[in-house]
């Protein structure tokens, strides 16, 4: 696989016949023209012998000088447009609740409380669903402006 740049300056390549303890023949071509690899990649490529670790090192080059680097270290995800701190402390007062109702149901003896708990968390997840649902509102009404 190559780009329709790359690919146009490959020349004579054929498929080796050789056996190389690999699941895929490898490819022979005579020359290519190699503009921002780097001059590095030139002199490797005059070299006689040319190991796995040398187009290694050079396909890395390649990409590195061809790709930009994208990446999420460190970064946060920007939170959707209706997300508040009303919303994330509802959804958190709910998580609370779901965790502590499965506590109580592994003691398996405060059955009574555990319905309790589960008609407050009905609740509060109804309160959740709706708060998101006014967010939202107030998001697009902004955006419609």
């Amino acid at each position: 696989m190559a780009s329709n740049t790359v690919a146009g300056k490959v020349r004579n390549w054929t498929v080796d016949e050789e056996e190389n303890l690999s699941d895929h023949r490898s490819i022979l071509f005579q020359r290519i023209e190699w503009t921002g690899f780097g001059s590095n990649y030139r002199e490797t490529m005059a070299k006689e012998e040319i190991t796995v670790e040398i187009v290694g090192q050079a396909i890395k080059e390649a990409m590195d000088a061809t790709f930009h680097k994208k990446g999420l270290k460190g970064k946060r995800e920007a939170s959707a447009y209706w997300w508040n701190s009303k919303i994330a402390e509802i959804r958190k007062e709910a998580i609370a609740m779901r965790r502590k109702i499965t506590r109580l149901r592994k003691k398996g003896d405060r059955l009574v409380e555990v319905e309790e708990i589960e008609k407050e968390r009905k609740e509060c997840r109804k309160r959740l669903r709706k708060e998101i649902m006014k967010s939202k509102g107030r998001g697009m009404a902004k955006c419609l402006g």
